[in-house]
């Protein structure tokens, strides 16, 4: 007897269950009641897709933008959160001003372009893409800017020069070094190089060299000085790679006068990782 009433029970419980669903997926147009997903209020109703959740069969959400090659690197717009723009090897980007309907381009360098696209934007919106090139070997990176989000951009610049593996960040803060765009390269024979530009990407100088780098691996980032006074985009951090591919030593130094010099802070040693 108490057998059948849980089981009573437990039937009746369902019935109440998928009724409730039923109801309210019947009563919210937002509500998908097959993965139970909501739809962000932030979608505009007028969006060109229109307010609806697309899934694959795991229940991710996919926008197809293109079939491109490898390394791709995305950046979001500080000023615009529904702006992005991504690049692929070897010149395939693309950029969205929504989020749902992506825009294709092969953007023009003037020169042969060898791949390892970075991508950054500064603190007014200002779009900073960044290619290796070379007609035979690598000589280095060119950067364009766009002001639109990718839809037209300036003449190329070279910004650096070296043989491998290139980096870029922008500060994004309102501190006093805001909007310069920094720029990491290998150079070869141990040296790694890194760039700044103080005029929106127009100019570069070479303001510090490092005799740690032989692996590819250099990287940029911008941080606060909480040291000096909590101060944004205080301090600029360069990481170098070195040693061996299984053994490398990572070298940090840091900037607190925009990248115009640098001081080692630690050098670190992680065995069996590949930088």
């Amino acid at each position: 007897m108490k057998h059948f009433s849980y089981k009573f029970l437990n039937l009746l419980f369902t019935i109440f269950f998928l009724f409730a669903v039923s109801l309210t997926a019947q009563q919210d147009p937002n509500f998908d009641n097959t993965l139970g997903l909501q739809i962000p209020e932030s979608i505009p109703s007028n969006a060109p897709l229109g307010r609806e959740v697309i899934v694959d069969e795991n229940g991710f959400e996919n926008f197809l933008i293109g079939v491109d090659f490898a390394e791709p690197h995305i950046s979001a717009n500080p000023m615009n959160p529904t702006e992005y723009f991504n690049a692929f090897n070897t010149n395939g980007t693309h950029y969205t001003y929504d989020g749902f309907e992506w825009f294709a381009q092969t953007p023009s360098f003037g020169a042969v372009m060898r791949g390892d696209p970075v991508t950054a934007y500064d603190s007014l919106g200002n779009l900073y893409y960044e290619n290796m090139f070379g007609a035979g070997n690598i000589e280095g990176c060119k950067v364009i800017v766009s002001t639109d989000n990718g839809a037209t951009w300036s003449a190329s610049v070279t910004a650096i020069t070296g043989v491998d593996k290139n980096w870029i960040a922008a500060d994004q803060t309102s501190g006093p070094f805001a909007n310069y765009v920094y720029s990491t390269m290998t150079a070869g024979g141990g040296v790694g190089r890194f760039t700044r530009s103080t005029d929106f990407g127009v100019t570069w100088q070479n303001t510090f060299n490092a005799s740690t780098q032989q692996l590819p691996g250099m990287m940029v980032a911008v941080g606060p000085n909480v040291i000096g006074g909590d101060v944004p985009g205080g301090a600029v951090y360069v990481v170098t790679n070195g040693g061996n591919t299984v053994s490398p030593t990572y070298t940090f130094y840091v900037s607190t006068n925009g990248g115009s010099s640098f001081v080692v802070k630690s050098a670190q040693f992680f065995a069996n990782y590949v930088g």
